[in-house]
């Protein structure tokens, strides 16, 4: 039986389940004016021009590594729908989309820069980084809001990937919670997690957790 995770005969006999699955977590391309470093959150954003060349590249580097998909997991918003359906396509899967994927809502927050929110919520800005994990945009969620969403996504299917391999398009907040959840982290740590756009991290699972094969890799340049 094939033993990606390396695990010896002795480990093997101890597993409640043999089966491994792999998972391929992955970031959405660029979007519009980012080096502006404007807030999305759940604010639909269209991809630049390069970053829909990063979608394209990420979909063409899967398919010549072989091995197939199963299954394409998506948050549902636009950014990430349209790699979620080009993968889909690419390898005829079944798409499925699921709100609790989209990234952190940040409220008044949303389609503003720091400079800006600095001058108009100087306070509520300051709460919000002294304390990330629980500090709360107006009128959004705070990071653990994210974790709580993402991590029932998780429970909920995990299982399920068991054997089969499932590609998860998604956003950097929702990665970052994930991959603390996943590797047991505390989720004060999760923003040692910086997933460029365009990028994918692959995973192995199996009964006994998840085990990083690769972080936020990208294509290499044509």
């Amino acid at each position: 039986m094939e033993n990606p995770l390396g695990f010896g005969p002795a480990t093997q006999a101890l597993l409640p389940d043999r089966r491994v699955g792999t998972l391929f977590l992955l970031r959405h391309g660029e979007l519009v004016a980012q080096e502006r470093r404007l807030l999305r959150g759940q604010a639909e954003a269209p991809l630049s021009e390069r970053g829909q060349g990063e979608e394209r590249a990420l979909v063409r580097w899967m398919a010549s590594a072989g091995g197939g998909l199963d299954q394409v997991w998506s948050s549902d918003l636009g950014r990430c729908q349209s790699l979620g359906e080009a993968l889909s396509r690419e390898f005829g899967v079944p798409l499925a989309l699921d709100p609790r994927l989209r990234e952190q809502h940040l409220g008044r927050f949303e389609g503003r820069d720091w400079e800006q929110l600095s001058v108009e919520y100087p306070q509520e800005v300051s709460a919000y980084w002294a304390d990330y994990v629980h500090g709360r945009p107006p009128g959004g969620e705070n990071l653990a809001d994210v974790a709580r969403r993402a991590g029932e996504f998780l429970d909920e299917h995990a299982e399920g990937w068991l054997g089969r391999r499932v590609a998860l398009v998604t956003h950097a907040g929702v990665l970052r919670v994930l991959l603390c959840r996943m590797l047991k982290m505390p989720l004060g740590e999760a923003l040692r997690f910086a997933p460029p756009t365009g990028s994918l991290s692959l995973l192995r699972h199996s009964s006994a957790g998840f085990v990083i094969e690769g972080l936020f890799l990208r294509p290499p340049a044509p």
